[in-house]
């Protein structure tokens, strides 16, 4: 091989490099909309024709929250892609507009996650909260304002008829509550 030769792979080693370069440059940063939702991660496409692999929704976090969104398709956002390969990204749902509504894909679905296994969910017009302890405060009214009592553990139930006649205190019960 001449030395001419040499530099005219060397060369053409250099414009690869910079290719390589360059294209993980744009892929920093890239504005997207959500295309579809697979496996519990989201696939995300832009204007140029740009279709990414299956990548992870951001979450909000603040301390020891998390907020849990999951975006519609169509949803504006970015990829962020910190070492410029689009397989390790991560999307980032924006505000949205009129055009591009950031509803979940999961009827509404809202989840706030905290410490020690707190959770609220609120989805399709039904609130669950999780966590070692559920403490509701002040008064509340489980079949709406006047409906029917809830007897509780350490109530008083009044037996009317049998050999259990008389006035008794409600020792078990159930750790959960339904109400319609």
């Amino acid at each position: 091989m001449s030395a001419l030769d040499a530099l005219i792979d060397e060369i053409s080693d250099l414009k690869d490099w910079r290719a390589e370069q360059e294209r993980k440059s744009n892929n920093y940063v890239r504005k997207v909309r959500m295309k579809e939702r697979k496996d519990g991660k989201v696939i995300v496409e832009d204007g140029s024709g740009f279709v990414s692999g299956p990548v992870t929704q951001a979450s909000m976090t603040s301390g020891e929250w998390t907020i849990d969104a999951p975006a519609n398709p169509g949803a504006q956002g970015f990829l962020i892609c910190p070492d410029g390969e689009t397989e390790g990204g991560a999307f980032f749902p924006c505000l949205p507009n009129d055009n591009h509504p950031h509803a979940s894909t999961e009827q509404g679905t809202l989840r706030l996650k905290g410490p020690a296994g707190a959770e609220i969910e609120i989805a399709g017009g039904v609130a669950t909260l999780k966590g070692v302890k559920v403490v509701i405060d002040p008064e509340t009214h489980l079949a709406g304002k006047g409906g029917p009592a809830v007897a509780r553990v350490g109530d008083m139930v009044d037996v009317k008829f049998g050999s259990s006649k008389g006035l008794h205190p409600i020792i078990q019960g159930s750790s959960k509550v339904f109400a319609n």
